[in-house]
């Protein structure tokens, strides 16, 4: 992952003229300039703004997602953007990333069942291939509804994407949406942020 940033070099010493040191002061500043607007412009090629602004995105759904199979991976998607610097969603279902670095993952899915004696997985899949070992479970007896949460940290390049994806053993099995009742917050099917942690 290219997120390095070179220091400035000071020019090598002139012969001993006031021209010769107003040229290498000129150099000098045009060097230091250059550094800092890379340092700060999150919009530069490989700039280091990233490192100030750090990119993020927070997604959810405010409907209901059923399953049309067991066994079967399915992509969860989202509709509505609630953050995004760096980090934007399409497809419904993909957080893409436009810089390297190590990002952190959370995702909180919110499970409703019809019958006992169920079980969910959700899982990550970077781009359309599930990553090992990051899948979470939960079992749900007697109609009993909850949630899986998911974390992760995981390295991607620009260009990069993700998606979580749900695995059931019951198509009875529903993520479930709440609406704002006035006095708490509506409680989405699915929520996931992912944001910027380091370079490498």
């Amino acid at each position: 992952m290219a997120n390095l940033l070179n220091k400035p070099q000071s020019p090598a010493l002139p012969e001993t003229s006031a021209i010769g040191y107003n040229n290498v002061l000129r150099l000098f500043f045009n060097r230091i300039t250059a550094v800092l607007v890379t340092l700060t412009e999150p919009d530069v090629a490989g700039g280091g703004g990233r490192f100030i602004y750090k990119p993020h995105g927070a997604f959810f759904s405010d409907v209901t997602q059923t399953f049309v199979a067991t066994n079967v991976a399915q992509p969860l998607t989202f509709t509505d953007t609630n953050l995004s610097s760096g980090v934007f969603l399409t497809n419904a279902s993909r957080l893409n990333v436009t810089d390297d670095g190590v990002f952190a993952l959370h995702v909180n899915c919110h499970f409703n069942t019809s019958s006992g004696n169920t079980s969910a997985y959700i899982f990550v899949q970077k781009n359309g291939v599930t990553m090992p070992m990051t899948a979470a479970t939960r079992e749900f007896n007697n109609s009993v509804s909850g949630s899986i949460t998911l974390t992760e940290q995981i390295a991607l390049s620009a260009g990069d994407y993700i998606e979580i994806a749900a695995d059931v053993d019951n198509t009875s099995l529903s993520l479930t949406a709440e609406a704002d009742d006035g006095v708490h917050g509506g409680v989405p099917s699915v929520y996931a942020s992912l944001s910027f942690v380091s370079n490498g």
